[in-house]
């Protein structure tokens, strides 16, 4: 089991996702997160009970943040906890 955080700076509207080298596939999407454009910084968390973490992923990535939107984001810090 495996703890994500990811602080981001929630500014215009596009959308960014967290993926990673699960078990059973080599890329899964963990979360979406469509941005408010709120002006804040933002921290969202996600617990993956199927981490693989094989270096399977894009440049042999075990976390991969992908942009899905028009804008870039800002991200300050991506935070890892292995239970």
């Amino acid at each position: 089991t495996v703890t994500i955080r990811v602080v981001y700076f929630d500014e215009g509207t596009g959308e960014w996702t967290l993926e990673y080298d699960a078990v059973e596939r080599t890329v899964q999407t963990a979360m979406t997160v469509q941005k408010t454009n709120s002006g804040q910084w933002m921290d969202n968390v996600v617990t993956i009970k199927n981490a693989g973490f094989r270096n399977r992923g894009p440049l042999n990535a075990d976390i991969i943040l992908r942009n899905t939107g028009k804008e870039d984001t800002k991200f300050h810090m991506v935070e890892v906890q292995r239970y």
